[in-house]
C-alpha cells in the first residue's frame, strides 16, 4: 500500500524525535562549556542531566512541529522555565540551553527541518518571562468540597494517609456522591499537589506518596459506586510515547 509523502513539518518532527538524545548531547556539551552557572546537579551528573532534559524539550518540540502549533512548545517551555527557576536554575541558563539547541539543530538537521525547528525555539526564547508565573491555588475554600480538598491535602502533607482517606469516606457516607468526590475534591487536591511539586515545595517522594494515596482512595470509592448500565462503548486510555508514568 502506498504511503502519503511526509510534509515538511512531519519530516522535521521525525528528525527531531529520532535524533533527540544525540542532538541534546551536543547542546548540553555546548551549554556546559559556555555557561558556568548551569549547575543543576553534581559535577559528574551535569552533562547527563542536561542531555536528558534537553532531549525531553526536543520531543516537546517535535510534537509541536508535527501538529504545526508553536504555541504548544511555547507553553511547555514556560512551564519548564518556572519549574527550573524554582530549583534555582537561572533564567539566563535556561535561555542559553534553548539557544544551544537552536544552534545544534541548525548544523545537524538537514533540509528545511532546521529552519522550522529554529523558528519554534526562538519564538519560545523571545517569550520567556524574567520571573516565574504566579500559580493560583487550585483549592476553592469557599465551598464545602474545596474545604474538604484542603483538609485532604493537609493530611497528606502531614503523612497521615489513614486520616486523608477517612476524610473522604466520611464525606461520602454523609451524602457526597462519588463523582463529586472525584471531580470536586480529588482532582483539585491533585492539581494543588502538582503545583507544589512544580514550585519545588515537595520532593518527588512526597508527590508519589500523595499520588499513591489518591489512586488507592479512587479504587476504594469505585468499589462503593453504583455503576451505570453499559452503553456499548469502550474507552482506551494510554500515556503518550516516552512517558514513564502510569
Amino acid at each position: 500500500m502506498a504511503h502519503e509523502p511526509l510534509t515538511r513539518e512531519s519530516a522535521a518532527a521525525d528528525q527531531l524525535d529520532t535524533s533527540a538524545m544525540a542532538l541534546a548531547a551536543y547542546a548540553a556539551d555546548q551549554l556546559l562549556n559556555g555557561d558556568p552557572n548551569a549547575d543543576v546537579a553534581t559535577p559528574n551528573e551535569q552533562f547527563h542531566w542536561w542531555q536528558s532534559y534537553l532531549a525531553s524539550r526536543l520531543r516537546d518540540l517535535a510534537a509541536a512541529v508535527h501538529l504545526g502549533r508553536p504555541r504548544l512548545f511555547i507553553t511547555q517551555v514556560r512551564w519548564c522555565h518556572d519549574a527550573l527557576t524554582a530549583k534555582h536554575v537561572e533564567t539566563d541558563s535556561f535561555r542559553q540551553a534553548l539557544l544551544a539547541l537552536a544552534g545544534v539543530v541548525q548544523t545537524e538537521i538537514p533540509g528545511p527541518g532546521a529552519e522550522i525547528a529554529q523558528r519554534y525555539i526562538h519564538a519560545a526564547v523571545e517569550q520567556l518571562p524574567d520571573t516565574p508565573a504566579e500559580l493560583p491555588s487550585a483549592l476553592d475554600t469557599d465551598t464545602d468540597t474545596g474545604r474538604l480538598a484542603a483538609m485532604y491535602v493537609l493530611a497528606i502533607l502531614e503523612g497521615d494517609r489513614r486520616r486523608a482517606i477517612r476524610l473522604i469516606h466520611d464525606a461520602v457516607a454523609d451524602g457526597l456522591n462519588i463523582q463529586s468526590a472525584y471531580l470536586k475534591v480529588l482532582l483539585p487536591a491533585s492539581h494543588e499537589i502538582g503545583q507544589m511539586w512544580h514550585r519545588d515545595e515537595l520532593s518527588i517522594a512526597e508527590e508519589h506518596f500523595a499520588t499513591a494515596t489518591t489512586l488507592m482512595l479512587m479504587s476504594q470509592l469505585l468499589a462503593r459506586n453504583t455503576p451505570q448500565a453499559p452503553n456499548g462503548k469502550t474507552v482506551i486510555v494510554a500515556s503518550v510515547t516516552g512517558d514513564r508514568h502510569t
